[in-house]
């Protein structure tokens, strides 16, 4: 979004300034500060003392039910806030996008995009399942406590 939205001269560089992210970051400690404060009275109030406690059954599914209303939330504000590129607005609109993906010149690029990842994830999958099947007798094993 930061390359379609820059200066026709500075396309390739300002996706690439993080330093002006900093500042950004910084104005929002507060509410890192909160969020983290909500998860410890959180984990305060469900205690994981066990398989059967309140936290390991359901409780745990709460930090992923914030991130989503928090990614639900920027979504939103992104989306009514942030306009739409020249590029964008520029561009010859397609009245078949999907058809003309995958047909032509483009079918080419759809088809090595697609090969490239599959054998990236093969070759993922497989590294971790040679590297866990080999470090499982070094690696200790993890049990729950006993109880309180």
């Amino acid at each position: 979004m930061r390359d379609s939205h820059a200066p026709p001269g500075f396309r390739s560089a300002e996706p690439s300034a993080p330093r002006r992210d900093a500042a950004f970051l910084a104005l929002r400690r507060p509410l890192r500060w909160a969020v983290a404060a909500v998860l410890l009275v959180l984990l305060r109030l469900l205690p994981s003392t066990g398989a059967a406690s309140a936290y390991a059954v359901w409780g745990w599914r709460i930090p992923f039910a914030l991130g989503f209303a928090l990614s639900a939330a920027v979504f939103v504000y992104y989306l009514r806030s942030v306009p739409e590129s020249e590029l964008w607005t520029r561009m010859v609109k397609q009245r078949r996008p999907l058809r003309t993906l995958f047909s032509g010149r483009h079918l080419r690029s759809v088809g090595l995009a697609f090969l490239v990842g599959t054998g990236a994830w093969l070759t993922l999958d497989a590294t971790v399942g040679v590297f866990a099947s080999r470090s499982s007798a070094i690696a200790p094993t993890i049990s729950w406590p006993s109880g309180p």
